[in-house]
């Protein structure tokens, strides 16, 4: 059990641990930011046909996706449609039938999410099973070093 106490490892999974729970932000002193909304991922250009229409000027096309997560680091996406959008001011273009024409031509799969909202929930979640594997190691070999003694 000492080893388990002295362990690097076990202390980063507490601390992990401790920011995760939930606790009320002005109890805990601790601040956590949970993203929650919708959010615009990148697909790619507008197709040609529709880069001539003079309202698209500058605009792309992107998925517009409900999101959750913690610290920018989202943990489900859902509900993506794509739109046209634009970086500048973050609108988007709302219309059903247009929305349709890009339904046929992009799917989900080809959004840019990026490593940080896209991959780093895994990364995270190797990083607390990395930290219990090291844990239960070292308990293991407490109790040997215990009843050799």
């Amino acid at each position: 059990m000492r080893r388990l106490l002295r362990s690097k490892y076990t202390w980063i999974f507490a601390a992990g641990l401790t920011a995760m729970t939930p606790q009320r932000a002005e109890a805990a002193k601790m601040p956590a930011i949970i993203n929650y909304g919708e959010d615009i991922f990148p697909v790619g250009p507008l197709p040609e046909d529709m880069a001539e229409v003079p309202d698209f000027a500058g605009h792309k096309v992107g998925m517009k996706c409900s999101v959750v997560g913690l610290f920018w680091i989202y943990f489900h996406t859902w509900d993506c449609m794509p739109v046209i959008y634009t970086d500048a001011d973050d609108s988007f273009f709302d219309d059903a039938e247009l929305n349709a024409v890009l339904a046929e031509r992009y799917s989900k799969s080809d959004m840019k999410m990026g490593f940080w909202k896209g991959h780093m929930r895994w990364v995270l979640l190797a990083l607390i099973g990395l930290g219990i594997f090291l844990g239960l190691r070292g308990k293991g070999d407490d109790e040997g070093e215990a009843a050799a003694a």
